[in-house]
């Protein structure tokens, strides 16, 4: 390093140490290489990549994949029980994984703090992860979430029509997820 780069680095260690000087005269000297740990990061933020779990984020979109095909297949109102309990299950997992990889990219790389389901979709939203179309749908289907869980025996099969009609928002959401995913890559900003 030239010697600028040097001073600098120097003045830098020094601001942390008072850091550290500062926490264990509050009496957290007991935690001073929990400390020096977040000082380490802290140093480090301006090149650090965000460690987000990708590996857990495509397969939570294989699974939603999964999920527009059993959709797309099974009509409804023609079938029977069997299948009927079939599309429900893949309504209520289609929206759990979308859930899921909001939450894994909110968590791991926007870190902002959703405070409910529909925040979720807000936050995707607000940093373009998504497109409000696609967002709107995902929230109606939020609301279905709730009645499959929750209030399971009134479900109604135009419901599950409605779902099935919309089906194609999940290869969507998926293309937009992979999408920001790529563009980030591209940045530099994740592995």
């Amino acid at each position: 390093m030239n010697g600028e780069g040097d001073a600098f680095s120097e003045k830098v260690n020094q601001s942390h140490q008072q850091k550290v000087r500062k926490f264990s005269r509050c009496g957290f000297d007991k935690t001073e290489s929990f400390i020096m740990e977040l000082i380490r990061v802290d140093k480090e933020r301006d090149t650090m990549l965000y460690n987000l779990n990708i590996t857990r984020i495509q397969e939570q979109l294989e699974m939603l994949r999964v999920c527009y095909s059993l959709a797309s297949e099974l009509q409804v109102g023609s079938k029977g029980t069997m299948e009927h309990f079939a599309l429900e299950r893949a309504a209520h997992l289609a929206v759990e994984c979308m859930i899921d990889v909001g939450n894994t990219i909110i968590d791991d790389f926007i870190m902002r703090d959703p405070g409910g389901y529909l925040d979720i979709v807000d936050i995707m939203e607000d940093e373009q992860v998504i497109q409000p179309s696609v967002g709107s749908v995902w929230k109606q289907w939020i609301l279905l979430r709730d009645r499959l869980v929750r209030h399971y025996t009134e479900v109604q099969i135009d419901e599950l029509a409605i779902f099935t009609g919309q089906c194609q928002v999940m290869i969507q959401f998926d293309h937009q997820v992979q999408t920001f995913l790529q563009a980030e890559r591209e940045k530099g900003n994740i592995e």
